[in-house]
């Protein structure tokens, strides 16, 4: 591998952390647009097409996804679920 590549996946990997990061804190205050931001930054700051896609694509999914499992694991969510479905007519 050469260094050129080391250095792209290294960069890769800490653009995907701190994306993650960002994403989930922007998450928890209601900034629904983060995820767009961030993979425009991303986009910017990185070059080459597959590394792109698949950083900012694990930002997105896992800045979003992980608040949500900390919330269902640490949270009485249970009473939040059965209410839910009343909204739609569904109970």
């Amino acid at each position: 591998m050469s260094r050129r590549r080391k250095t792209g996946l290294g960069l890769a990997t800490l653009m995907t952390v701190v994306g993650v990061a960002v994403v989930w804190a922007a998450a928890v205050d209601g900034l629904w647009w983060a995820p767009l931001l961030a993979g425009f930054v991303i986009g910017v700051i990185l070059r080459g097409g597959r590394v792109i896609v698949v950083t900012a694509g694990l930002v997105a999914v896992l800045g979003r996804a992980l608040p949500l499992a900390w919330q269902a694991l640490h949270s009485p969510i249970g009473k939040v679920a059965a209410v839910s479905p009343g909204f739609w007519g569904w109970a």
